[in-house]
């Protein structure tokens, strides 16, 4: 149900901001929602972190019923309504097979570490979610009122932002997650204590946000989409070498960094995508924006997954002694051991102390190294996106006319 509230009202809602203002504003609007967006980003953790911390986690939910009540009300007195065309209906066709095939491929990459990538538990979903997802592709093409207008896709003008979206959105949800646990669970640092060290990469959303919205509408959308991803790649390829050393001195800087990132690609990238449409099509646009990302979530953190859990099991076990190694089936439980504040369960109690310390380590040991390879692979690959974006987009997004001034 949540996800099914968070797909109606954030591309509408982007729909909805930039048909209510002129087209030399949209730059500057979504660079402001980019940045109220980042406030509560900033707000929202540290406020469950201590909720969770004093009282109960079940309030991290119930704390926003309140909120979205006055936003319905305020929504039913001053928004603007839009209409889509008459001959507009929805493509249960396409609903059911894109989501299908991303759920499969999830699943696919999930379990993969758990039933082996050769094993039929792996292949099976796999295969399936790849054939669904193709023939996602072939049904819209032939859908009078498809669920995604593929066409927009065949111009670098849309599909290259969109691609920054998918693998920008990736890497920043896999950064924040691996180094929230980095920090909780290899340098023992509490849930709130890590809310405040991680606020350095929100900083620069809340400055930039407005002005990249400003510079996209003089034509640079292109170049800050570029320079964005540049700065997640150097900033993924510091962190690797820096998270093994285990000082958090030198990780602040590498989080500014990382924060200058997301202010760059969201507002440029979003607002070249939403200006390829037109009229009542701005809804498709902003669709498309949302479900890049909503992708790149979705699938790329799956797959960021599966190699980090690979990475991080295979290194584990080659640190434990013989008598310390753990089946792959006791691997789950030993990630609940690991994670919990007191030693109080049976997998580590049976041990003997020094074993116990000794499995300690080497799951920090391992832990650090999967970041690294995930971190390594996450900044080559942005990097390479960004030498492909200057390559193939010089003559496109790198050179955008200019919009009059208001």
């Amino acid at each position: 149900m949540q996800g099914l509230g968070v797909a109606l009202a954030v591309p509408l809602a982007l729909a909805n901001l930039t048909t209510a203002l002129p087209a030399q504003k949209h730059g500057w609007a979504i660079g402001v929602q980019t940045t109220v967006v980042s406030v509560f980003a900033i707000a929202m953790p540290l406020g469950i972190a201590l909720l969770a911390q004093y009282g109960s986690w079940r309030w991290a939910f119930a704390a926003t019923v309140p909120v979205a009540v006055l936003v319905v009300v305020l929504a039913r007195r001053h928004l603007i309504e839009t209409r889509a065309p008459a001959t507009t209906s929805l493509d249960p066709v396409g609903c059911v097979l894109i989501a299908s095939g991303l759920a499969l491929l999830v699943f696919a990459c999930e379990r993969s570490s758990d039933w082996g990538l050769t094993s039929v538990g792996t292949l099976a979903p796999l295969t399936a979610g790849i054939a669904l997802l193709v023939a996602f592709v072939l049904a819209e093409r032939r859908a009078r009122s498809p669920l995604l207008d593929l066409r927009p896709l065949r111009g670098a003008t849309t599909s290259v932002p969109l691609a920054a979206l998918a693998l920008v959105q990736c890497a920043s949800l896999a950064l924040v997650l691996y180094m929230t646990l980095y920090l909780q669970h290899v340098l023992d640092m509490g849930a709130f204590r890590t809310g405040l060290l991680l606020l350095a990469t929100s900083v620069g959303t809340i400055v930039l946000s407005p002005l990249v919205g400003q510079l996209t509408e003089r034509g640079h959308g292109g170049r800050l989409v570029i320079t964005g991803m540049a700065a997640l790649g150097v900033c993924l390829l510091w962190l690797t070498f820096e998270v093994f050393d285990r000082r958090i001195i030198f990780l602040v800087p590498a989080l500014l960094l990382f924060g200058l990132a997301p202010p760059l690609v969201y507002p440029s990238a979003t607002t070249l995508v939403a200006d390829t449409a037109l009229g009542s099509a701005k809804g498709v646009g902003a669709g498309l924006a949302i479900q890049a990302r909503q992708v790149g979530a979705t699938l790329g953190l799956a797959l960021t997954n599966m190699l980090f859990t690979a990475v991080e099991w295979q290194k584990r076990n080659s640190l434990l002694k013989p008598g310390d190694a753990f089946t792959p089936e006791e691997q789950s439980a030993l990630d609940d051991a690991l994670t919990r504040e007191r030693l109080d369960t049976d997998l580590l109690a049976q041990l003997p102390s020094a074993s116990q310390d000794h499995v300690r380590g080497a799951a920090d040991e391992a832990f650090a190294t999967a970041i690294e390879i995930t971190f390594l692979t996450l900044g080559g690959i942005i990097l390479l996106g960004a030498l492909v974006a200057v390559t193939v987009q010089r003559a496109t997004i790198g050179r955008s006319t200019p919009r009059p001034s208001a």
